[in-house]
């Protein structure tokens, strides 16, 4: 069963618009606010229009509503546009959000749309945390950018 999970939300890296997808695995201990995730999305081919996006995959041990993420998103220039982002894990029942099945779930959220190749070199992420323990629950934390991400479920 956890294999077939593991398929299906890879299966979100295949598909012909997006221009990159990484996924970078998180310690069975948590996700350490002070280890940040360092994305290169250089070696990409893409078109101007595309939408930037972090994905965090967890299981149902997450303690949170959310999970707010610091968002570097460095360009060719160097450059660095810095973003707090909160993407929103649970409603306020605590049903999960996003796509999953069984104790495995996947959500999603924008950092940033209507790009062009030179706008995204590498794209640095890490927890809006001060200090603290890591965060258990986490198992994978990625990069997507495509075009029509938005239109994907």
């Amino acid at each position: 069963m956890t294999l077939l999970c593991v398929l299906v939300m890879a299966g979100s890296c295949s598909d012909d618009k997006v221009s990159y997808c990484a996924f970078k695995a998180i310690s069975p201990e948590g996700w350490s606010p002070t280890m940040a995730l360092h994305f290169k999305c250089e070696d990409r081919k893409s078109v101007s229009g595309e939408t930037l996006k972090v994905v965090i995959r967890h299981d149902n041990t997450f303690p949170y509503r959310d999970i707010t993420l610091m968002v570097d998103v460095i360009d060719k220039e160097g450059k660095v546009e810095h973003k707090r982002l909160s993407v929103p894990v649970a409603d306020e029942y605590g049903n999960w959000l996003g796509v999953g099945f069984g104790t495995l779930y996947q959500c999603e959220a924008e950092v940033k749309n209507n790009i062009a190749t030179e706008d995204v070199k590498m794209v640095v992420l890490w927890l809006a945390l001060a200090g603290g323990k890591p965060v258990p629950g986490i198992s994978e934390v990625g990069v997507v950018i495509g075009t029509s991400l938005s239109e994907k479920k």
